[in-house]
């Protein structure tokens, strides 16, 4: 029996506790995003499914390593007109697109996927 299971979408069932340590160690080794545990399956951490495992600094490590992602493979686009971020095609599994032309937070420009601490630096 799992002690406090846990799945991405794919819903291959891990311990909490293996996710942490894998998802921890990608961000030391800088492999972000990461793909689930089992073996073959590529499904993605999202930043969203990292939030239900990883810890407040541990988060905004995975946030700002995801953002310098994206900016190094081009997929990280914004919008001329509204200034919105996205993903390109092929990543939109990562997240799903912005909605708010602006961040209800800190006021600044919408900066998904990463949050506004990381933001301002």
């Amino acid at each position: 029996q799992l002690f406090h299971p846990f799945s991405l979408s794919c819903s291959h069932l891990f311990c909490s506790g293996c996710w942490l340590s894998h998802i921890s160690h990608s961000i030391h080794r800088q492999r972000i995003p990461d793909d689930c545990l089992e073996v073959n399956c590529t499904q993605r951490v999202s930043i969203s499914a990292a939030r239900g495992i990883l810890n407040n600094s541990s988060l905004l490590r995975y946030e700002k390593a995801m953002m310098i992602y994206l900016r190094s493979e081009g997929r990280l686009l914004s919008c001329p007109q509204c200034k919105r971020f996205s993903c390109s095609t092929g990543l939109s599994h990562l997240e799903p697109s912005p909605v708010l032309v602006g961040c209800t937070r800190c006021s600044l420009a919408e900066h998904f996927p990463v949050n506004c601490e990381i933001f301002r630096q």
